[in-house]
């Protein structure tokens, strides 16, 4: 083609040419091969005359039945006065005189229909407003730095728009201003490219801002976001519900990510360092913070939760090296806070203040300069503080300071020994001298006893969403399943207790369970407590509506292996029944 764009070989096959599967040019249910691309471009180019090249800066060129021209420069021209609408052109389009409808066609060679593709130099606010205007569509922006005058708005309530760029090869120069501003859209994605906030000069200015008024769906994708050593600006700030942050990385600003009075919030994969507060979560419900990186704080800590929270996740992230705390939860009820790693931050590796009916387990706290973990005040009421793994903080391994809250211990913690510790049996007479036997029978103990964070599975019609499983119609539920350790014998009975908290519009919940041990094989060996209709009656938070069930199961010896697995399922037994389960935790004990 004139440019060389308008054919693209990725979409160009060799098959066989098939007239029949393709008799008018459009209705193709594969690739067109090359002879079918071949057919009805000659036939095209016949019937039109090319008459030079038109830049959208300049007027209309002159028109003839069938000539074109060639868009040699990307730009927005208004209407013509005829029937030409306004619109945005790219280098490669083609411009065809319709003499029957009396307006200018648009052949779109680069990117194809709706896709704006934005040079450097060109304005990037002039694609969104285009996009705005049609309802949907994507802004790509070429490789470059892409420098602002204003800030880029997106306020359309009715538009679905993506803006992408090629990654760290597409540059946002912001200025001392808020670079984007996500105010009004009924869904609108950002992702892959970098934005230079070295030039912005305050504090608390929002460089991502995500404030959309309807808490319509916005999601912020692979964006890459620097500062400098003075620390200004807010990487992303998100103030609307249902907002995703997904894979961002964001170095040297005031604060990494704040999040706030915001609900169905989904923090994944990112990574923020250098800040003075790297991830705030403030005055949320029902929001996930999974697989983040938080490292290098240099004021705050790498997670800090606060402002009355509830139903937060907080798993599997790595919180080290923060000047104050790895983990602070503050202010924070009825979360999970699971397999996290908190290392080598100047104070407590994870710290409770004001906050009540926590799980904390299954986390790693080692070498903090507080306590590994610190429940700080009396009016820290009922967590739960499974197994973690403590070593050498500096204060010790937990501080608990809370009312009524409910701990479990690994042998090590009852007993003061070091179970993998083999001193020299020639050195001190007082040291403790373990025989590699006892200490794989002390480790068997621990292995018979295990606090697990379940992964709940919808059934039977039951919808899954970021905040949790909504359950409301008879018949639907959830099922969950655990592996059995490799010290299980056909000796062993297990003890399980089953808890799962959920929030109930009604005064009673009524639920069936059934419960199997199923072996490797997928036999099953044993099944137990199929339970009728039961309603549960437990009392609520008064803030959150919110009861907590926990149910004990015994299974008899049944002769089970290594891998075999204990399945439970749970499925609503009461027409009308409206309830949402948040989490689920499991402990079960070898006896």
């Amino acid at each position: 083609t004139a440019n060389g764009n308008a054919l693209r070989c990725e979409n160009i096959s060799n098959a066989v040419y098939d007239a029949a599967a393709w008799t008018d040019g459009l209705n193709v249910s594969t690739a067109p091969s090359k002879q079918q691309v071949r057919d009805v471009f000659v036939s095209l180019t016949g019937a039109v005359t090319y008459k030079g090249t038109w830049n959208p800066a300049d007027i209309y060129p002159a028109t003839g039945v069938g000539w074109w021209y060639l868009v040699d420069t990307d730009g927005h021209h208004a209407a013509d006065g005829l029937g030409t609408p306004a619109r945005w052109y790219e280098i490669g389009d083609w411009i065809i005189w319709n003499s029957t409808e009396t307006e200018w066609d648009i052949l779109r060679n680069a990117f194809g229909d709706n896709v704006i593709a934005v040079s450097p130099g060109d304005d990037i606010q002039v694609a969104i407003d285009e996009i705005e205007a049609v309802g949907n569509g994507v802004i790509y922006l070429l490789p470059g730095t892409h420098d602002l005058s204003a800030t880029l708005t997106i306020d359309n309530a009715t538009v679905n728009i993506i803006i992408e760029g090629s990654n760290d090869a597409s540059v946002i120069a912001s200025g001392d201003r808020v670079c984007i501003s996500v105010d009004n859209a009924d869904s609108c994605i950002l992702r892959n490219f970098k934005i230079d906030a070295s030039d912005v000069t305050n504090e608390l200015t929002f460089i991502v801002y995500v404030s959309e008024f309807s808490n319509n769906k916005v999601i912020v994708e692979d964006i890459t976001i620097e500062g400098d050593v003075d620390l200004k600006g807010i990487g992303i700030r998100v103030d609307s519900d249902n907002a995703k942050i997904i894979d961002c990385t964001i170095t040297q600003t005031f604060e990494g990510i704040h999040v706030i009075n915001a609900n169905d919030i989904l923090l994944s994969d990112n990574n923020v360092s250098g800040t003075e507060g790297n991830i705030i979560v403030e005055s949320c419900n029902n929001t996930i913070l999974r697989n983040n990186i938080s490292t290098g704080g240099t004021a705050g800590s790498g997670i800090n939760t606060t402002g009355t929270c509830t139903n937060l996740i907080i798993e599997g992230n790595v919180c080290n090296s923060n000047n104050l705390y790895g983990i602070i939860i503050g202010i924070t009820n009825e979360s999970i806070v699971a397999i996290n790693q908190c290392a080598s931050n100047g104070s407590d590796g994870i710290r409770l203040n004001n906050s009540d009916r926590n799980i904390i387990a299954n986390n790693v706290v080692e070498d903090n300069g507080g306590w590994g973990i610190n429940v700080a005040f009396a009016n820290c009421n009922d967590n739960k503080i499974g197994f973690n793994i403590y070593d050498n903080n500096t204060s010790g391994t937990i501080n608990d300071d809370g009312t009524d809250a409910i701990r479990y211990y690994t042998q090590a913690e009852v007993d003061g020994l070091d179970h993998d510790h083999f001193p020299n049996p020639n050195g001190n007479a007082n040291e403790q001298h373990l025989t590699a036997a006892q200490v794989a029978a002390l480790h068997a103990v621990e292995d018979k006893t295990r606090t697990i964070l379940m992964e709940l599975t919808v059934n039977n019609g039951a919808t899954i969403f970021s905040y949790g499983i909504d359950v409301d119609a008879n018949g639907e539920g959830w099922s969950m399943g655990i592996k059995l350790p490799s010290n299980i014998d056909a000796s062993s009975d297990i003890k399980i207790i089953y808890t799962w908290r959920c929030q109930a519009n009604n005064t009673a919940v009524a639920l069936k369970r059934w419960v199997s041990a199923t072996k490797t094989d997928g036999s099953e060996v044993q099944a137990w407590n199929i339970v009728s209709a039961q309603a549960f009656n437990s009392s609520p938070s008064p803030e959150t509506n919110t009861r907590e069930y926990t149910e004990t199961y015994t299974i008899g010896n049944a002769d089970f292996d290594t891998g075999d697995m204990i399945l439970m399922l749970v499925r609503s037994f009461e027409v009308g029944v409206d309830q949402i389960v948040k989490n689920a935790i499991l402990e079960y004990e070898v006896i």
